[in-house]
C-alpha cells in the first residue's frame, strides 16, 4: 500500500527533475558568464554553453605572437619578454576563472541546500518534508552533474573505442592545475555519490525512495534530452 501511495508522487518528481536539470544547466553556464564578467569580457549564453569575446589579455598575447613568434616558439629573448610573460600568466588565469565559474556555480549551489537539509534533518525526521526541504534537496542534487558527466565520458569513451574518459571543465581544470586528466572529474563524482546517497538514505523517507530514484532517473534524462535536444536550440542557439 505505501509503495502505491508513494508512486501518486511520480509525475511530480519527474517534472521537478525535469525542470531543475534545465535550470541547472543553464545556471551553470551562468557561472562561467559571471566570472568572465569580472575579467571585463562580453559574453552570450548558448543553451548547453556560453561565449565570449577575446579578452584584453588574448589580444595581448595575439600581439606579441605576432611580433615575435620565433622567439616565443624557440625560447629565446626578445624586447617586451616580461611584458608578454606578465600577460601570459594573467590570461593562464583568467581562463582557468571562466572555466572554473560553471563548476564553482554548480558546487556552491548543491552546497547551499546540503547545509539547510544537514541543519534541519532532525526537523525533517520528526515532521517531514516540507516544500522548501523539497527544493533543498533539489539544490543539493545539482551535484548529481558530476555524476553524469563522468559516467557519459567514460560511456563514451568505451564505446567509441578513442580511450578518452574524461572531458567538459572538469578535466580542462585538471590539466590546467597540471593534474592528471581525471583527477578533478573522480573527486567531483565521488563527492556527487556521497551527497546523493545521503540525500536518499537520510533525508528522503523509506517509503518513497523507490519513487524518487525512478522519477530522479526519468526526470533527469528525460530533462536533459528535452533542453539539450529540443527545447535548448530554440530558444538559447
Amino acid at each position: 500500500m505505501k509503495s502505491r501511495i508513494s508512486l501518486r508522487f511520480l509525475p511530480a518528481i519527474i517534472l521537478a527533475f525535469v525542470f531543475f536539470t534545465i535550470t541547472g544547466t543553464i545556471t551553470h553556464e551562468y557561472g562561467h558568464i559571471a566570472a568572465a564578467k569580472l575579467f571585463g569580457v562580453q559574453t552570450k549564453l548558448h543553451y548547453g554553453w556560453m561565449s565570449h569575446s577575446e579578452s584584453k589579455n588574448a589580444k595581448g598575447l595575439k600581439t606579441s605572437y605576432s611580433q615575435y613568434s620565433h622567439e616565443i616558439e624557440n625560447n629565446l629573448p626578445f624586447a617586451k619578454q616580461k611584458e608578454f610573460e606578465k600577460i601570459r600568466l594573467n590570461a593562464r588565469k583568467e581562463n582557468l576563472w571562466i572555466t572554473a565559474g560553471g563548476p564553482i556555480e554548480t558546487i556552491l549551489t548543491a552546497i547551499s541546500g546540503l547545509i539547510i537539509l544537514f541543519i534541519r534533518r532532525n526537523r525533517i525526521r520528526r515532521l517531514g518534508i516540507k516544500l522548501i526541504y523539497w527544493f533543498a534537496i533539489f539544490l543539493s542534487l545539482f551535484w548529481l552533474r558530476e555524476v553524469f558527466n563522468l559516467v557519459v565520458t567514460v560511456s563514451s569513451g568505451i564505446i567509441t573505442g578513442n580511450n578518452r574518459f574524461f572531458g567538459g571543465d572538469e578535466a580542462r581544470l585538471s590539466l590546467m592545475l597540471k593534474l592528471a586528466v581525471g583527477t578533478i572529474p573522480v573527486i567531483l563524482f565521488l563527492a556527487g555519490i556521497l551527497v546523493s546517497a545521503f540525500i536518499v538514505l537520510r533525508i528522503v523517507p523509506k517509503e518513497k525512495r523507490f519513487t524518487f530514484i525512478l522519477g530522479g532517473s526519468t526526470g533527469g534524462i528525460s530533462g536533459y534530452v528535452l533542453w539539450m535536444g529540443i527545447l535548448g536550440p530554440i530558444i538559447l542557439p
